[in-house]
């Protein structure tokens, strides 16, 4: 349940705290993000399979 803040000074102090956290949330996710492609999965790898073998899901999920 929200309250409506009382219109005084505090009530600008408390709305650009809650943006300053807004923004440097977004930053630091874009950071975050931005930086771990190294590590990240990537989508347009090329798989080749050099014979035909049958894996169970065990084999499959352990070799990750």
């Amino acid at each position: 349940m929200k309250t409506k803040p009382n219109r005084g000074s505090l009530a600008y102090v408390k709305t650009s705290l809650i943006i300053t956290m807004k923004i440097f949330i977004f930053f630091f996710s874009i950071l975050s993000f931005g930086f771990s492609v190294e590590n990240g999965f990537s989508q347009d790898k090329k798989i080749t399979f050099t014979e035909d073998a049958q894996l169970s899901m065990e084999e499959v999920v352990g070799s990750c």
